[in-house]
C-alpha cells in the first residue's frame, strides 16, 4: 500500500514537472466556455491577459486578467481568472481597474488606482476574498469547483 503511495506521489510531482514546464494556454477561451464561465468570450468584446503561474507542489494556478465590456449597458466587467493545472476553471476575483500585473512567487501584484495592489495565494489555494483597488473581492468558485457554487452575479 505505502509503494502505491509513493508511486502516485511520484506521478503527481511528475506531472506538475510537466506542465510547469508546457506554458501557458494560448487561448483559455474554450476552456472557460466548456466549464461555465457566465460573461462574454468573443475576441471583439474581451481580452485576457495571462498574468503568470503560482506553484504549489503539484498545483499550478495559472492567473490571468479578463477585461470585458457589456454592449448592453457599456459598463466594464474585469476579473482575475483562475485556472488550475491548466485544465480547471476554478472562478474569478473583481479586479476593478487593476493593470500590468505580474506574479512575485505566491503574490499576484498590479498597479491600480487605489490602495490594495496585491494579494498571496495561501497553501490552500487563492484566497477567500482579496483587498484588491480599494475593495474587498471574494473568490467566486465556477460552478464546476468541488467546493461551493459560483454565485450569482448581474453585469
Amino acid at each position: 500500500m505505502r509503494m502505491c503511495h509513493n508511486a502516485m506521489q511520484a506521478f503527481q510531482w511528475l506531472l506538475a514537472a510537466v506542465l510547469a514546464q508546457s506554458g501557458p494556454i494560448a487561448d483559455i477561451r474554450p476552456l472557460l466556455s466548456a466549464q461555465g464561465f457566465q460573461w462574454t468570450l468573443v475576441k471583439q468584446d474581451s481580452e485576457i491577459e495571462y498574468i503568470g503561474d503560482i506553484s504549489q507542489g503539484t498545483r499550478i494556478y495559472s492567473v490571468y486578467l479578463y477585461n470585458a465590456v457589456n454592449r448592453a449597458n457599456l459598463h466594464g466587467i474585469n476579473f482575475f481568472v483562475v485556472i488550475l493545472n491548466r485544465t480547471k476553471y476554478l472562478g474569478v476575483y473583481d479586479s476593478l481597474s487593476a493593470h500590468d500585473c505580474h506574479i512575485e512567487e505566491q503574490t499576484v501584484a498590479c498597479k491600480t488606482d487605489y490602495p490594495g495592489n496585491r494579494f498571496e495565494f495561501t497553501k490552500q489555494g487563492p484566497p477567500q476574498e482579496i483587498w484588491i483597488d480599494g475593495a474587498n473581492s471574494p473568490f467566486e468558485r465556477a460552478s464546476n469547483s468541488d467546493s461551493q457554487a459560483f454565485s450569482s452575479r448581474k453585469h
